[in-house]
């Protein structure tokens, strides 16, 4: 199974709830193969799990992007997942589940994983900050218009390709 620290702890559940969705073929996900030796070679071995399970067991994945897509932004995680660290695995696994675009195929991370103490959401004219702890307060209501010294990432329709989009109820 998937994740840091202790597999299981991310794929999984992505890919119970694909199997749910998946209409009255009830798919179940495989058996992941037996941890690998290193930490570097589990976190290509998650990389790699997601990458076949992901296509087989969502309804209709290539609905909103491209088979091609989908492999580029794989070979990209794939490529650095021996040398980065685990939030950066982490955080490209949930590049890979993000490029569906629908609000139901996503990776959580576990327990212990650090977020920010602010809530996103993208509206028409851009992304803003539309909930804010104490400490951040003052951000409530701004636009995000880039990360440090790095403009916000678009994919070609707009959208971030480090996010899901909002879709009716229900499976696509």
């Amino acid at each position: 199974m998937l994740g840091w620290p202790g597999r299981g702890k991310i794929a999984a559940p992505l890919l119970a709830g694909l199997a749910a969705c998946g209409g009255g073929d009830h798919l179940t996900p495989t058996a992941p193969p037996p941890p690998a030796a290193t930490r570097e070679e589990r976190w290509i071995q998650d990389v790699d799990y997601l990458a076949s399970e992901l296509p087989r067991l969502h309804p209709n994945l290539f609905f909103r992007t491209s088979r091609g897509e989908f492999d580029a932004v794989v070979a990209s995680v794939r490529a650095t997942a021996a040398t980065a660290r685990d939030h950066e695995v982490v955080a490209g696994l949930m590049r890979i589940a993000a490029v569906a675009h629908d609000a139901h195929t996503t990776v959580y991370p576990w327990r212990g994983f650090r977020y920010l103490p602010i809530a996103l959401t993208r509206l028409t004219d851009g992304l803003y900050v539309t909930a804010a702890s104490a400490p951040v307060g003052v951000a409530l209501g701004l636009r995000v218009v880039g990360i440090g010294d790095v403009e916000r990432p678009r994919s070609r329709r707009g959208r971030s390709p480090s996010s899901a989009t909002r879709t009716k109820p229900g499976c696509n």
